[in-house]
């Protein structure tokens, strides 16, 4: 639990533009950091102005400090100056304020059912009754979506009679003007917390225009207030449909039998095809990558991909083996954009390898919605891969630079300055023609030069060359000087008439210090005709080379410089330490 921290730094660095909530008690400041955690949070204020006020914040402290539901406010610090000031640090969160306008039906039903639950909670374990329900006091968690209470002001112990003190109370002069026309008597303080939540959502009606999906509840708040429960509000029929059920599910699957676990993810993909886009994109996606979630292998294969592949027509037509959940695809990529991309960039930050091969594996489908901005984020956590002793994520992880270099660039990829290395030695007119109508032309930043390989991908589409006349002369004599080819293996080579062929001066590949290595080989193919000789040469390790680079901690080597024009015409290859990443 925490504690105030009473310490002359204060832990609180605070931003120029802020948010005033509608109420006097807080104000709340946007895109906080704490200097005592370095995370993201959300500041409430409270500057003294009396001894009452000042009292009911520290009562809000004492209550947010040692209550934990996921639909309650969560503490992480504050800072007391006494008589002057209070700073409460909690969890990013915006105010239901700002949010609802644009919150969806769905949404705001399973919204409002998250908070019956909160209160459930404090009545029947806490047994403390909340006397401070409000729009103003309830709040969104900025990365799951859930609705959360606070407003612990006036917040205490539930006793059998109610306290004249509490109707005393100016906010309650409605409900005072209520109990004497009704000729009701209130026999416990949680039926004033039942009337605050009924005013509650009178206001969420007026604020989002929602009558008709919320009146039958409202007159059922109406007529029987003073006698209900809150566990009789979370059974009503208005706060049970689909969109709970599912999320429900989801929350407690971790404490589900295995036949009713698979029984329901079976199911869930024919589920998510009913609900709403946004609930889709802001609550369930969310709740799917939960580690208990993610880690099953029903849901890996049936269900990710209908989330982590956006709707578009982009790969209507594309030939993989998730063609099926291409055309079945439920995001939208508008919706993508605002929910599903900031939940990719948290998920990346995470180094937990089966997240990392889920998000790699669907990589090249979604990372074209990603800003430049946003493509800088996760660059630096997917280099990390190249790292990592796993062969498999470390191929992946350069399928996905691959993918990344098409939008960042070369130089955006690598942090490197790029130049030309090798030259295209084709004539202007010469043209590579695809089966499917698509031209590649001269400029190779056009060329499709790295496709992940799929497993079951379909037959590789047929490359027809077409070029003009002119060349036609320039092929056969290729084709005349390989009728003199002679080849021959290095095991029909002894060592001594290796070693002559390969110091002739026409065959140096390079030298290190002026001592050219003598590698060892697999296998050396030397081809030599009556004009010229080559030698083409494999290293089977590269732990043959002299002064290994990555044993010396070295990632890349530079280009291989080779100059005909040096001494004894030997080229040099020139090595320096260079890591791209």
């Amino acid at each position: 639990m925490g504690q105030d921290n009473s310490t002359q730094q204060n832990p609180i660095t605070t931003p120029d533009n802020h948010t005033i909530l509608n109420n006097s008690q807080w104000h709340s400041y946007t895109q906080t950091k704490s200097n005592l955690t370095n995370k993201p949070g959300t500041i409430f204020t409270h500057k003294y102005t009396s001894p009452q006020s000042w009292q009911e914040t520290i009562n809000y402290l004492k209550y947010i400090r040692t209550l934990r539901h996921p639909n309650i406010l969560k503490y992480s610090s504050s800072y007391t100056i006494p008589n002057d000031r209070i700073e409460l640090i909690i969890s990013p969160t915006i105010s239901l304020t700002q949010f609802i306008p644009h919150c969806s039906k769905s949404n705001t039903i399973q919204g409002i059912r998250e908070l019956v639950s909160a209160i459930l909670f404090l009545h029947d374990s806490a047994k403390v009754c909340h006397l401070g329900i409000s729009v103003g006091e309830v709040f969104i968690d900025n990365f799951n979506g859930c609705w959360l209470l606070g407003g612990f002001g006036l917040a205490r112990k539930i006793v059998s009679t109610v306290n004249n003190e509490i109707l005393s109370l100016e906010k309650f002069n409605l409900l005072k003007k209520q109990l004497n026309e009704d000729e009701a008597e209130l026999t416990n303080c949680t039926s004033i917390d039942v009337w605050l939540f009924k005013q509650f959502i009178d206001d969420v009606i007026e604020a989002t225009k929602y009558n008709s999906l919320l009146e039958d509840l409202l007159d059922w708040l109406d007529t029987n207030w003073f006698e209900l429960q809150f566990e009789d509000i979370l059974n009503h029929e208005t706060l049970n449909n689909s969109v709970t059920e599912t999320i429900e599910m989801l929350t407690n699957i971790s404490i589900m039998d295995r036949h009713a676990k698979r029984k329901f993810l079976e199911s869930l993909p024919s589920r998510l095809n009913t609900l709403d886009e946004s609930v889709l994109a802001f609550r369930i996606t969310q709740l799917i990558f939960s580690t208990h979630l993610y880690m099953e292998q029903l849901v890996r294969n049936n269900i990710i991909p209908l989330l982590l592949i956006p709707k578009c027509k982009k790969f209507s037509k594309e030939i993989s083996g998730n063609q099926e959940y291409i055309l079945n695809a439920l995001i939208t990529e508008d919706t993508y954009k605002q929910f599903i991309v900031p939940l990719i960039i948290r998920l990346f930050a995470k180094q937990e390898l089966q997240l990392r091969v889920i998000l790699l594996k669907y990589f090249k489908y979604f990372i074209y919605l990603f800003s430049y901005q946003q493509q800088t984020l996760i660059h630096s956590h997917i280099i990390l891969g190249l790292r990592d002793s796993r062969e498999e994520l470390a191929k992946l992880t350069f399928f996905a630079l691959g993918e990344l270099t098409s939008y960042m660039g070369v130089r955006g990829v690598t942090g490197k300055e790029v130049r030309p290395i090798f030259t295209d030695v084709r004539p202007r007119d010469y043209q590579l023609t695809v089966s499917n109508n698509d031209v590649i032309d001269n400029n190779i930043n056009h060329m499709d030069v790295m496709q992940p390989i799929e497993q079951n991908s379909a037959n590789t589409a047929n490359v027809q060359i077409s070029c003009e006349n002119e060349l036609s002369d320039f092929f056969e004599n290729e084709t005349k000087q390989q009728e003199n080819i002679e080849c021959y293996n290095i095991e029909n080579l002894n060592e001594a008439d290796l070693l002559s062929e390969l110091r002739k001066p026409k065959f140096h590949l390079g030298k290190r210090e002026n001592n050219f290595p003598e590698p060892e080989t697999d296998e050396l193919l030397l081809v030599t005709d009556d004009s010229h000789k080559q030698t083409l040469l494999e290293l089977s390790q590269l732990n043959s080379l002299p002064n290994n680079p990555i044993e010396n901690g070295i990632d890349n080597l530079t280009d291989i410089e080779l100059d005909s024009n040096t001494d004894n015409g030997k080229p040099e290859i020139a090595w320096e330490d260079w890591d791209p990443f």
